[in-house]
C-alpha cells in the first residue's frame, strides 16, 4: 500500500496557508516544510475524499451537500468537518453532491447560509 498523508498548516501569525506537508508512510519519507516553532501553526490532516470538483476535503473546511437527516429525506446542509473517535461521518452524506466552500480561517460561517 503506498498511500499518501497530507498535511495543510495554517500558519497563526501570517494569517496564511503554509506548505503542506507529505508523509509517505511506507518510506516515512518527510517532505519539506519548516514548522520549527509549532505553537504558531495549526495542521490539518486530508480526509482522504475529494469534493464533487476534485478538491482536497481537509478537517478545517466547510462543505455544503445533500445530508440525511433520517428516513431516506436529504437536506442541503453545510458542516465543519471534523474528527472523532468514530472518525469522521460520511455516511451521512450524499458523497456526490458534497463541494468545499470555505474552512474555519478564511471563512465567515454565517456567510454560508
Amino acid at each position: 500500500m503506498n498511500r499518501i498523508l497530507k498535511f495543510r498548516v495554517w500558519d497563526i501569525q501570517q494569517k496564511k496557508w503554509g506548505n503542506c506537508l507529505y508523509v509517505d508512510i511506507v518510506s516515512f519519507k518527510l517532505r519539506p516544510v519548516d514548522i520549527s516553532n509549532t505553537e504558531n501553526f495549526i495542521i490539518q490532516q486530508y480526509t482522504g475524499l475529494d469534493d464533487s470538483r476534485g478538491r482536497p476535503i481537509f478537517e478545517g473546511d466547510y462543505i455544503r451537500g445533500m445530508f440525511d437527516i433520517g428516513s431516506g429525506v436529504f437536506l442541503n446542509k453545510i458542516r465543519e468537518i471534523k474528527w472523532s473517535m468514530d472518525g469522521y461521518k460520511w455516511s451521512y452524506w450524499d458523497l456526490g453532491t458534497i463541494e468545499v466552500v470555505g474552512n474555519v480561517f478564511e471563512t465567515d460561517y454565517a456567510t454560508l447560509k
